[in-house]
């Protein structure tokens, strides 16, 4: 798969983000997909060979959390993201 490009490169946890690519496996392929924030497997919904919906997990950390599709066919590179503070946490 070829990671090319995220709806946004920052937000909060559960936010939805769009992943565009090419190379990953459409809803009635027969494959698989995989979306990882910083290692860490996220919801998602496949809605064509070239683009992804995923949530960024309620458990990711605040900071850096790079972006990587994984298929049965290989890895992508990792594409930069950053998980911002809840507006509720001040201190």
């Amino acid at each position: 798969p070829e990671l090319r490009s995220l709806s946004k490169s920052e937000g909060r946890r559960a936010s939805l983000v769009k992943v565009r690519g090419k190379y990953f496996m459409g809803p009635l392929d027969g494959g698989y997909n995989r979306v990882s924030f910083r290692g860490k497997r996220a919801l998602h919904l496949p809605v064509s060979r070239s683009t992804i919906w995923s949530w960024v997990p309620a458990f990711a950390k605040t900071g850096s959390n790079p972006v990587r599709v994984r298929t049965q066919d290989g890895s992508s590179e990792e594409r930069a993201f950053r998980v911002k503070k809840p507006w509720w946490k001040f201190w």
